[in-house]
């Protein structure tokens, strides 16, 4: 059933909606693309509402290799935010989740801007993804998930692929299909991680 919860601003909701999803824990890499959640985190605790407990990870290395241990303990899937907007940085995406141990399954939310060389961030990224879920993005520099899809069978990307009208709907596809095991990614866009908090 879905429920309506009053917010004043996008990262507001994100924390919301990992509550409501059972997040214990949230491994942070603070900087500017941050700082929304952190105002939202010290603004609902001082309200005294629930939060999940905050890791500052001065790397986004050591927020991956934080969030595997404790997927390692718990059992639980670990949720991952990263721009990734460009060849190079899905370069280094790729890289800390493969050494991020071993997950049944890694499930990819993308969004992207049209102006962004998409292939080679897809080509980047793609053997590390089990599966995908793409989302459309709004705004005219919004890529739709019908051109990303399109872009996929150019690539002949084999993995399975979703097309969504949004990050919101992807990610909550994209949350119903993980196991305890599996690893969740949402990247392509400072709008799409935007996107996934609210």
């Amino acid at each position: 059933m879905e429920k309506i919860v009053p917010v004043d601003e996008g990262a507001e909701a994100f924390i919301e909606l990992i509550v409501a999803n059972g997040v214990e824990y949230l491994f942070l890499n603070p900087g500017t693309d941050t700082f929304p959640i952190q105002e939202a985190l010290s603004k609902f605790k001082a309200l005294g509402k629930r939060t999940p407990k905050t890791i500052l990870c001065l790397d986004e290395s050591v927020a991956m290799a934080a969030a595997h241990g404790y997927f390692a303990v718990t059992g639980r899937p670990q949720v991952v935010l990263d721009v990734a907007h460009n060849p190079q940085a899905a370069a280094v995406l790729a890289a800390n989740l493969g050494e991020s141990g071993f997950s049944p399954q890694t499930i990819a939310v993308l969004g992207m801007l049209k102006d962004k060389d998409i292939a080679g961030v897809v080509r980047a990224v793609a053997p590390r993804i089990t599966r995908w879920h793409l989302a459309t993005l709004p705004g005219p520099r919004g890529a739709s998930a019908g051109l990303l899809s399109g872009i996929f069978s150019e690539l002949k990307i084999q993995s399975r692929a979703t097309r969504h009208h949004s990050v919101p709907e992807a990610l909550a596809a994209a949350r119903r299909e993980a196991g305890e095991n599996d690893k969740i990614v949402v990247f392509g866009s400072f709008l799409t991680v935007a996107d996934a908090y609210g």
